[in-house]
């Protein structure tokens, strides 16, 4: 929990959106500009978790391996041996599961969070404003599949590019034990040129 925070009932935060990874790493410098905010790679099969500086974003974005980022308002806790641990003792983190352009198209991005910790709460809602204000709805937002993308992923529709839904089962993502869009016993997608090196592993 941040620190000095107060304890809400617990609430939930849900955007799904295409754009491309350069946009999503310049979003993510400016948050983590803010005094306490980490970032973590996590990958899947076999599970492991790595600090991520400011500096390393586009890499770690470019990298297959990792199907997701969770942010935290302070530092996070990796001494841990699967994924359900991981949000056991990071109950606050906002989770992207990360789309990248594949050859297939553009995929979704989610962007999930669900917690009691107002402090981060509020944080998270900022940090989901500014992916809301850079994006445009692609559908009706009262539908199950609406969804936005940034002028770049549109750019890139315009030119042929399909904009893909989130790979996996649409499970809910911050359940104990799940990971939504990010199926526990994903196959690993070959490395991209770089990625975080100090991985945290059982």
């Amino acid at each position: 929990m941040v620190r000095g925070s107060s304890v809400v009932a617990m609430a939930e935060l849900m955007i799904r959106f295409h754009a491309t990874s350069a946009e999503l790493a310049e979003w993510l410098r400016a948050l983590m500009a803010g005094a306490g905010v980490s970032v973590t790679a996590v990958r899947f099969g076999p599970f492991g978790v790595a600090p991520v500086g400011a500096g390393d974003l586009v890499d770690v974005l470019a990298d297959g391996r990792v199907r997701r980022l969770a942010v935290t308002a302070e530092q996070p806790l990796l001494a841990v041996e699967q994924h359900s641990a991981f949000l056991a003792a990071n109950p606050a983190a906002l989770l992207i599961d990360v789309g990248r352009r594949e050859p297939a198209g553009l995929r979704e991005t989610w962007l999930t969070a669900r917690t009691h910790d107002a402090a981060a709460l509020r944080r998270w809602r900022e940090f989901a404003d500014t992916v809301g204000a850079a994006t445009e709805p692609t559908g009706r937002l009262d539908a199950p599949t609406a969804r936005r993308c940034t002028p770049a992923a549109a750019a890139l529709a315009a030119q042929g590019v399909a904009l893909l839904p989130v790979a996996g089962p649409a499970a809910d993502p911050t359940a104990s034990g799940a990971t939504g869009p990010v199926p526990m016993t994903a196959s690993v997608p070959a490395p991209g040129p770089a990625g975080p090196r100090r991985w945290v592993r059982a």
